[in-house]
């Protein structure tokens, strides 16, 4: 199980690095400001920016899921339905918190 955190950009810089930062950049400089709508990118819509062989399957096209509740699953499913679990959502507090 991993804890996950909404960070700042350096630290998702640190963890992706700057080559895979750099391909979503686009989609993330949008949202840097904005605490409801960084929430949102991070934990609601993640596959619009997850690169996908930072995952278990590496497949194109799969889906990242935050079941938005304490308790809830981070899992991804791929295109062929296979599902892969990460983690749990231990606080769910938008747009202040997760873990």
């Amino acid at each position: 199980m991993h804890r996950l955190e909404v960070v700042d950009r350096s630290q998702v810089v640190a963890q992706l690095g700057p080559a895979d930062l750099d391909d979503q950049r686009g989609r993330l400089q949008q949202v840097w400001g904005d605490a409801a709508a960084r929430f949102k990118l991070w934990a609601e819509q993640t596959s619009r920016w997850w690169p996908h062989r930072h995952s278990v399957s590496g497949a194109p096209g799969l889906a990242v899921t935050f079941e938005p509740r304490p308790g809830g699953r981070i899992f991804e499913r791929t295109p062929s339905g296979a599902e892969h679990e990460w983690g749990e959502v231990l606080i769910w507090d938008p747009p202040r918190r997760l873990v």
